[in-house]
């Protein structure tokens, strides 16, 4: 996969997590957060992938160490209690993933890179 792809993929990978599933069904929750994320974040928030985006000038330092942490957090709750729609919703460690994801959004948008 050449360097350009797996940097369309990262960004893909970070759309399905953000505080827009708040006001989403439980169902698309379920379908963004725990597929799509969850299979997606296991490639493209990797350190082999994060590391190769920051080498190419794809993401920052910050932004990488902010993936990082972003990938911590989310598989710290994995098989927890916390594992559903409704504390996606209700439970304020999920609004901290949710919000870090936008904000490493905001962070790309903001630095136009590449």
């Amino acid at each position: 996969m050449d360097d350009m792809q797996l940097f369309r993929l990262f960004l893909q990978t970070l759309e399905y997590c953000g505080m827009f599933l708040l006001n989403s069904e439980p169902g698309d929750i379920e379908y963004f957060l725990f597929e799509e994320f969850d299979g997606d974040s296991i490639s493209f928030l990797h350190e082999a992938s994060l590391s190769k985006l920051l080498d190419r000038g794809y993401i920052s330092p910050e932004i990488y160490s902010k993936c990082q942490l972003l990938y911590r957090k989310y598989r710290q709750m994995e098989g927890s209690s916390m594992w559903n729609a409704d504390a996606v919703k209700g439970a304020p460690e999920w609004h901290g993933i949710l919000s870090l994801s936008d904000e490493i959004k905001t962070m790309i948008r903001k630095n136009n890179i590449k």
